[in-house]
C-alpha cells in the first residue's frame, strides 16, 4: 500500500484541529454516499441501525463515531469500509497540502 500523506503529518495542526478536519472530510464523504444512493437520514439511520439524529450529527461533524457504527454506514451506503478509509485519506491528503502551502488552520 503506497504512502498517503494527511493533515496528521503537519505539527501546524493540534489534536483538536486533526478530530475536527477528520469529522468534516467523513461527514462530508458521508453525505455525498447517503445522496448517491438516493437514501435519506432516517433511511440510512435504518439500513446502519442507528438514531437518525446521530447520523444527523455526524453529517454536521458535531459527533465522534465507534468503528461498529463507521462499518454499519459503510455497508448501509453500499461501500467498503476500506474504500471510505481511502477516500477519507485522499481528501485529507489534499486538505494537508492546502495547509502547508497556505500555513491556513
Amino acid at each position: 500500500m503506497d504512502y498517503i500523506p494527511s493533515v496528521f503529518d503537519s505539527q501546524v495542526m493540534t489534536r483538536a484541529q486533526q478530530n475536527d478536519a477528520l469529522a468534516k472530510v467523513f461527514a462530508a464523504l458521508l453525505r455525498e454516499s447517503r445522496l448517491e444512493v438516493g437514501l435519506s437520514q432516517e433511511q440510512l439511520a435504518l439500513r446502519a441501525v442507528v438514531d437518525r439524529t446521530f447520523v444527523s450529527k455526524i453529517e454536521l461533524a458535531k459527533t465522534q463515531l465507534s468503528l461498529s457504527v463507521f462499518f454499519s454506514l459503510a455497508y448501509a451506503v453500499g461501500k467498503k469500509p476500506e474504500d471510505l478509509i481511502a477516500e477519507v485519506q485522499r481528501r485529507l491528503a489534499s486538505t494537508s497540502e492546502f495547509v502547508e502551502r497556505t500555513g491556513a488552520v
